[in-house]
């Protein structure tokens, strides 16, 4: 059994995007998403050669992921320090992705 663990300050991870028109759609992990086993994430049409180079293959999944983000911390805890409020405050959240793989058959 393995598992990957994603941490990260950067909200674009686990909120859904608000279009389908990029070129990273297939590869998105945010919150709630289920990529069912046999699908195939490839990029989108456009994308440029320098952002593939050397992932130009498409990946086919095994297994069903379904992901759900955990809140890890939040670095501001002043309680006049709202989230997302500016610039300064918008990445004090981290949340982390735990995604359980299991072993090839």
């Amino acid at each position: 059994m393995g598992y990957a663990i994603l941490l990260t300050n950067d909200h674009k991870y686990w909120e859904e995007p608000d279009h389908d028109e990029v070129n990273d759609y297939a590869f998105r992990l945010h919150e709630g998403r289920t990529i069912a086993g046999g699908e195939v994430l490839q990029w989108g049409e456009r994308t440029g050669y320098g952002t593939k180079k050397g992932r130009e293959e498409p990946i086919t999944l095994r297994e069903d992921y379904t992901f759900r983000w955990r809140r890890y911390s939040n670095c501001l805890t002043h309680p006049r320090v709202q989230p997302y409020e500016n610039e300064l405050t918008r990445y004090a959240e981290f949340r982390y992705l735990l995604v359980r793989v299991p072993p090839r058959e």
